[in-house]
C-alpha cells in the first residue's frame, strides 16, 4: 500500500462513506482510472468496501449489517408466520421475485428446493438460496443499498424490464388506508413499480406492526395488489377493507 492509497483509507474511514467525485479533489493531479484501481486495491486488501460510486469503511457495512439484523429479530415470530403462509404461492417452474426487507429474509430461509427461477437483489435471502440446489438463482445488478442490504437502482430497471414473474413478493416498510403501502426511499419505489408491472400476481409480505403509518414513497394502492400476507394481529376492519377491495388476505 502507498501513500497516497493510506492517505485514502484514512479518508474513507473518516468519513464512513466517500464518493469518487470527492476522492477526485482531494487528489486533483490523479486520474480517474488510477482512483477506481486505489479502490479496487484497498477492497482486495480488506481495507474497505467499494460500493457503487465510491467506497464506505468497513465500520460503515459492519453498523448497516447490525441494523438489519436488529430489524430481522423485530416481530420474529409474526414473520416466520408470513413466509409460512407464503409458501403455498411457491410452485415447481414458476418465475418469483423476492424482495428486500425482512419478511422477505424470512420466507428465503424456508423456500422449498424446486426447480424454479428466482430473481432477488435481496444480499441475505441469497445466502439462504445458496443452499438449494434446484432454483436458478438471477442476482440483480446495481446499487448496493447498505439500509435494506439489498441491490437496487436503475441497472436494476433495465435488467428487470424484459422478465416475466409469476409471483412477486414485495415488502411494505408501512400501510395507510389514503396512502396505500409506501417504503422509504426512491429507488426501492421505483423498483417495487417495475416489478409490479412485470408480474401476474403480486403479493405484499407485512407484518401488522406497519398498519396506521406512512412513508416517503407510496409504491401500490389496494386495486393494485393480489394479495396480502400478513400476521394473525391484523385488524379486523383493516383485513375486511382489503377484502372488499378485491384483495386477498391470509
Amino acid at each position: 500500500m502507498n501513500k497516497r492509497q493510506s492517505e485514502i483509507v484514512d479518508i474513507i474511514n473518516s468519513n464512513k462513506h466517500v464518493d469518487t467525485k470527492d476522492l477526485k479533489i482531494k487528489f486533483p493531479d490523479i486520474s480517474d482510472m488510477t482512483i477506481r484501481r486505489d479502490l479496487e486495491a484497498l477492497d482486495e486488501m480488506g481495507l474497505i468496501v467499494r460500493v457503487h460510486g465510491g467506497a464506505k469503511s468497513l465500520d460503515a457495512i459492519i453498523q448497516s449489517d447490525e441494523k438489519y439484523a436488529k430489524r430481522a429479530v423485530s416481530h420474529l415470530e409474526e414473520k416466520n408466520l408470513i413466509a409460512k403462509k407464503a409458501l403455498r404461492y411457491v410452485n415447481a417452474g414458476s418465475t418469483i421475485f423476492l424482495d428486500s426487507g425482512t419478511s422477505l429474509y424470512a420466507l428465503s430461509k424456508i423456500l422449498p428446493d424446486l426447480p424454479m427461477l428466482i430473481f432477488t437483489g435481496n444480499l441475505f435471502a441469497v445466502v439462504e438460496l445458496s443452499k438449494l440446489s434446484k432454483p436458478t438463482i438471477e442476482f440483480l445488478g446495481g446499487r448496493f443499498n447498505s439500509q435494506s442490504m439489498c441491490i437496487d437502482g436503475e441497472r436494476s430497471f433495465d435488467y428487470l424490464k424484459d422478465i416475466n414473474i409469476n409471483v412477486a413478493f414485495l415488502g411494505s416498510t408501512s400501510y395507510d388506508e389514503s396512502s396505500g403501502f409506501s417504503c422509504g426511499e426512491e429507488c426501492g419505489y421505483k423498483l417495487k413499480r417495475k416489478i409490479m408491472e412485470n408480474a401476474s400476481t403480486t403479493i405484499i409480505l407485512m407484518d401488522s406492526s406497519k398498519i396506521g403509518f406512512t412513508s416517503a414513497y407510496s409504491f401500490a394502492r389496494l386495486e393494485e395488489v393480489d394479495i396480502v400476507i400478513s400476521d394473525d394481529n391484523l385488524p379486523k376492519n383493516i383485513a375486511e377493507k382489503m377484502r372488499n377491495k378485491g384483495v386477498s388476505v391470509l
